[in-house]
């Protein structure tokens, strides 16, 4: 798949990428490099982000609706009005990471933890 000129793939090296706006729903990206990228108001509904590398991405307002993003490296990343509502962060390091506005409700944080009710409203 490609969009915005990037091929979308596991292992994909995006360092940079500007996908802001991209409808990347149930990509599969799994072990990608995506650090520094712009996926601002990005569709990723269901992707496969597992062990992604997005140190320091701009994901503000993003749809990671049922992401899977376990074991995601997502240092310093802007999360802000982000939607991850059902996501599995389990094993992500949130380290940094901006989450004002952004929507945990049913997201898995760790093994055996649910968010039931949004944290940061």
């Amino acid at each position: 798949m490609i969009k915005n000129g990037y091929e979308i793939k596991p292992k994909a090296i995006l360092r940079g990428a500007d996908l802001s706006n991209a409808n990347l729903e149930e990509a599969n990206l799994r072990e990608a490099d995506l650090n520094y990228a712009k996926l601002s108001n990005a569709f990723l509904l269901g992707a496969n982000l597992e062990s992604v590398n997005m140190y320091h991405a701009d994901l503000k307002g993003a749809d990671l609706n049922y992401a899977n993003l376990h074991k995601a490296f997502l240092l310093g990343a802007d999360l802000s009005n982000a939607n991850l509502v059902g996501a599995d962060l389990r094993g992500a390091d949130l380290r940094e990471a901006k989450l004002e506005g952004a929507n945990l409700e049913g997201a898995i944080i760790s093994t055996g933890w649910i968010i039931t009710k949004n944290p940061l409203t």
